[in-house]
């Protein structure tokens, strides 16, 4: 959730616990099943990279691995040249990233 929020600039504000309903009742009914890692979590961290805050030399060895990266060589064909009309013409590779294809930045 962090990390879909990242790019908001928002205030937080405290509420009581006891003015708080839904998160209460929320709080209470939780999942007892595990639940796995979030699918999106994947698509989402090249754009958390420029919101890291991490040394120059570590930014440039990242920068490096993101363009030998296969997916992401991809991604950035289709952001430049544009988008097919349909996802099955993809490769199966990136075909997960259609939905965010109109999300996609390259700085």
């Amino acid at each position: 959730m962090i990390l879909k929020l990242i790019k908001y600039d928002f205030k937080v504000t405290y509420t009581p616990g006891k003015q708080m309903y839904v998160a209460d009742t929320l709080f209470r009914a939780y999942l007892k099943d595990p639940v796995s890692d979030d699918p999106e979590l994947e698509s989402v961290v090249h754009s958390v990279s420029k919101h890291l805050a991490i040394t120059a030399e570590k930014r440039k060895v990242f920068q490096e691995e993101t363009k030998e990266d296969k997916v992401s060589k991809l991604i950035m064909k289709y952001h430049l040249n544009g988008w097919p009309d349909s996802k099955k013409t993809l490769e199966e590779e990136i075909k997960e990233y259609w939905k965010y294809k109109n999300d996609v930045d390259i700085h």
